[in-house]
């Protein structure tokens, strides 16, 4: 049976009632089109895989043939419109909520699925499996720590992923976080059954300072990760009492949907918070990155200094 023709197939409720025995995988994308077809394959050759959620994130050009063109009744497609900036918690929780099967896998667009990936990883209740950036081989192993394999009702027991982060990084560690506290118990990905497709430009469409264009890409993202991490830590702490955000749904074909966000962001982050974390990510960067200025010097430091001595860092100025 096709859970796409059930009454109530379209239902954003994390609790559906049509919720089978099966393997959903899902993800979001903006903007990748280029990158995505060679890991789509990928999924597609997996037999255990019931269905695939695509949530389409205004990208400036339509999978829609894409999706066409591989269509084994197996790919669901949510096109989201008006969204102008890439928010990761608003696009894979949408895509989540879509899924029909009780064993679902979040998985990036540039992730290819390899052979016996299925076979080493079996769920459970009160069992996930996740990367972990700790036993990368290699820097690019690293890109697989947002990769999750989970119980359907495992990840909505958490609530998903916390919705108070609104750029790049901490998403992922923020959830397997709140997994663990919850009783659910981690483990690691075999490695040999994920490849990442090498790319740059994660921060492409985030919503970032201007002051950071200056600086290498990579750091921009590790900077990100730096400012969620506070504000996953303080006061965007992410519970089941949090709201998701809403979306409007309108049917165009029984794998087409299109959606748009129909309610405000009940979880704003206020600009004097940024700054805040902004604050300490600053302070945290630069004691990691080697500088030889002291803790005690740094703690004593405006957010204004700070971030003088950090742009000088990438930048090398003369001291």
């Amino acid at each position: 049976m096709n859970a796409r023709h059930n009454p109530d197939k379209y239902n954003l409720n994390p609790w559906k009632t049509n919720v089978m025995e099966g393997v959903s995988i899902f993800t979001a994308i903006k903007n990748r089109k280029e990158s995505f077809e060679e890991p789509l394959k990928t999924w597609l050759a997996q037999d255990q895989i019931d269905e695939i959620i695509i949530v389409d994130w205004d990208s400036n050009q339509s999978l829609v043939q894409m999706v066409e063109k591989y269509q084994n009744g197996k790919i669901f497609l949510a096109v989201v419109k008006d969204q102008p900036k890439w928010i990761l918690s608003f696009a894979y929780n949408l895509a989540a909520r879509l899924t029909t099967r009780n064993h679902i896998l979040k998985i990036d667009a540039d992730v290819k699925i390899l052979p016996g990936f299925f076979d080493m990883h079996v769920i459970e209740p009160g069992k996930f499996y996740c990367g972990n950036w700790r036993i990368r081989r290699n820097d690019n192993e690293m890109h697989l720590n947002g990769i999750t394999f989970l119980h359907r009702d495992d990840f909505f027991k958490v609530n998903g992923y916390n919705e108070y982060i609104k750029f790049y990084g901490w998403d992922d560690s923020d959830l397997y976080r709140r997994l663990e506290t919850a009783g659910v118990k981690r483990n690691d990905f075999d490695l040999d059954t994920l490849y990442h497709i090498p790319h740059g430009n994660r921060t492409l469409f985030q919503d970032q300072r201007n002051y950071l264009q200056s600086i290498p890409e990579e750091e921009r993202a590790t900077f990100a990760t730096f400012v969620n991490r506070h504000l996953g830590n303080t006061y965007g702490k992410w519970s089941p009492s949090r709201k998701m955000m809403e979306f409007s749904i309108t049917p165009q074909n029984d794998h087409l949907i299109t959606c748009c966000q129909s309610g405000i962001d009940e979880n704003p982050i206020t600009p004097a918070l940024i700054l805040e974390s902004e604050t300490v990510a600053l302070r945290e960067r630069l004691e990691l990155l080697g500088t030889t200025y002291s803790e005690d010097l740094l703690k004593k430091l405006t957010r204004e200094e700070l971030l003088e001595l950090y742009m000088r860092h990438f930048l090398k100025k003369p001291g």
